[in-house]
């Protein structure tokens, strides 16, 4: 359980986010307005990432495998790309709207949603728009992640949906659907993830309190973990065979993903 400062140090976990390669370490907080970014073997500091009146959007830093990192305005519809080792931004471009969420994946594609429900596809090296889906949720997209053929979407609407990124790619209205659509959340979806080691593998975390796996091959969600809070954060270890989840109640807790079925809140072992 968090110490005395409990409600200090939830307040920075969710405020701040962090986001590393092998070889660079990058994060921010929604109410600053430097990039800090360190070497990771060593956590040497790199002279931070600084421009005036730009506030980086939490949930929209990211460091990709070349090393640029990219960021949206939190209170703009502004996105700016760096190079770790420059001052000054590589590129600097307007959007339609103010991003909640964005992602990069590899060298090809770029994804982000917006606060209406919007889902865009870019290309990463023009930054062209190659896709933009106007009712993707209907309301707030609050998370998306990719894995280089799909993008996985959560909202407050309390739907995950998954995306075949060569059906967004089509000028057929009739194939730019979602690939599969999870209704299982009753409250916010928080966060979604897909698995690094198998990609047919995804997670979701919601306020309803739930951590949920599901089979994208079979559309189906087969696994559902019950948590004491609303849960803000999770972070799963290399082998995916644990997670960590940061609740609302100050705590986190660690399930063991691959021994569970469906999780009593109280068979979890909570951090100290």
């Amino acid at each position: 359980m968090f110490n005395a400062d409990a409600d200090w140090h939830m307040k920075q976990f969710n405020e701040g986010v962090v986001k590393f390669t092998d070889s660079l370490i990058a994060s921010t907080s929604s109410e600053g307005e430097q990039i800090m970014v360190w070497e990771p073997k060593t956590l040497a500091p790199y002279e931070p990432i600084f421009e005036n009146k730009f506030i980086p959007g939490a949930n929209t830093l990211n460091v990709n495998s070349s090393n640029f990192v990219w960021a949206c305005h939190a209170h703009k519809s502004i996105m700016n790309v760096w190079r770790w080792d420059k001052k000054e931004p590589l590129m600097r471009f307007p959007l339609r709207e103010q991003l909640t969420c964005f992602k990069t994946a590899g060298h090809e594609f770029c994804a982000g949603g917006d606060k209406k429900g919007h889902l865009t596809l870019w290309a990463m090296e023009s930054g062209e728009v190659l896709s933009d889906m106007e009712s993707a949720h209907y309301m707030e997209i609050s998370d998306l992640d990719l894995n280089g053929d799909m993008i996985i979407t959560g909202g407050k609407d309390c739907k995950v949906k998954v995306w075949l990124i060569s059906d967004l790619l089509s000028n057929d209205p009739l194939k730019q659907m979602c690939f599969a659509e999870f209704n299982e959340h009753t409250s916010e979806v928080t966060q979604v993830k897909f698995c690094s080691a198998n990609t047919l593998r995804a997670f979701s975390a919601s306020t309803d309190k739930q951590f949920k796996v599901y089979d994208i091959a079979s559309k189906m969600c087969v696994k559902t973990i019950l948590t004491q809070s609303s849960i803000t954060k999770v972070i799963m270890d290399h082998s995916e065979s644990n997670i960590y989840v940061a609740c609302d109640n100050q705590n986190i807790y660690c399930y063991g993903l691959e021994t569970i079925n469906s999780v009593d809140p109280n068979q979890a072992m909570r951090s100290r």
